[in-house]
């Protein structure tokens, strides 16, 4: 992380000090103390072309279903977009459903409860994809990749690997947040790297997750891939209305007043009523692709947020003296650079 933003050769004076970053060879790099710039360039732009490349990987999904429909004699459609993993689509939606899960956990929140949300919704995505929904049945461009059977022991040992995998991760994460704690003084943690409440959630949920993959492995076999599902939209679904609340409180905070409707409100309404009303109605009339419709259109709805609030957090990009502030980036002094003497 030192080498990332030393890389953006920034300065900025805070209480006095001149703050510096410094190169990949520990030398100290100055630039004016009148002309701070933005930690805009590497790391915000990586942090762009990141939450850009979760709305890319939610395309590629939609475009190997697509194909494999059009590929088809008959151009049917499976009942859910999980069913697909019985398909050729299976490597593009377990491909992508792990690594967007991966960057939900990765990507900070900017308060706890974003952040709770978008870890669980990320713990959850990959069990999404290697727990396969129940054997669809034949509707597929090609004989069928695998049966149920098969998909149970993929599920055995792809589980396995990523509760042993994700153990080692929640282990180092709070062996950071302790480490943390240790150097910044308990009083002093940077409010980014104290969320307590969603640490202790993933991991809560997380342990649940193991304890009944290993004491009940029919079980999980069966019901994991719906009760994921299921869970994984509610906590999107939180994460846009946690997010239209948030925007409320600011505008409340100016002189617009708190602002009940706004893009994440709109998008967050739709969710839950187109979610629940195709629901119901597929329920009632036991229209087969109903699952199929509801997942689309969550997916749908969750990037259209996702984009947008992308460009909102672009409008945010904090200096560098707020990095040092939050003990990520270390700090250097160095004397004030005089100006040039550009007499003659």
């Amino acid at each position: 992380m030192r080498h990332t933003a030393a890389k953006l050769g920034l300065s900025v004076n805070r209480n006095g000090r001149n703050y510096v970053t410094t190169d990949t060879d520990d030398r100290p790099v100055r630039h004016p103390d009148s002309a701070p710039r933005p930690l805009l360039t590497y790391v915000s732009l990586s942090y762009r072309y990141l939450r850009l490349g979760m709305v890319a990987l939610v395309g590629l999904i939609f475009v190997s279903v697509a194909i494999e429909v059009l590929s088809t004699p008959d151009r049917c459609f499976q009942g859910s977009i999980s069913a697909y993993y019985y398909t050729p689509v299976q490597f593009i939606f377990v491909a992508s459903l792990v690594a967007i899960g991966m960057c939900m956990i990765v990507l900070k929140g900017s308060n706890e409860w974003e952040d709770a949300f978008l870890n669980v919704a990320g713990l959850l995505a990959p069990i999404v994809a290697l727990v396969p929904t129940i054997y669809p049945g034949s509707c597929s461009s090609v004989q069928p990749m695998e049966d149920a059977s098969t998909a149970a022991q993929n599920v055995e040992n792809n589980v396995l690997a990523y509760a042993i995998l994700g153990a080692v991760a929640l282990l180092l994460t709070w062996v950071a947040r302790a480490r943390v704690r240790t150097s910044h003084g308990i009083a002093n943690v940077p409010a980014v790297a104290g969320f307590k409440f969603s640490l202790w959630l993933t991991s809560g949920i997380a342990l649940l997750g193991v304890v009944v993959f290993f004491a009940a492995r029919p079980f999980f076999i069966e019901w994991g891939h719906p009760i994921s599902a299921i869970t994984l939209f509610v906590f999107i679904i939180a994460v846009v209305c946690q997010n239209s609340i948030q925007k409320g409180r600011t505008a409340a905070n100016t002189t617009k007043g708190y602002l009940f409707t706004n893009r994440y409100s709109t998008i967050g309404l739709l969710m839950i009523v187109l979610g629940v009303g195709i629901v119901v109605v597929g329920v009632r009339t036991g229209w087969e692709y109903w699952v199929l419709v509801v997942e689309a259109t969550e997916i749908a709805l969750f990037a259209v947020f996702w984009v947008s609030q992308t460009k909102d957090a672009e409008k945010k990009i904090p200096h560098l003296d707020d990095a040092v502030a939050a003990g990520v980036v270390r700090e250097q002094t160095a004397p004030a650079v005089p100006p040039a003497n550009t007499a003659r």
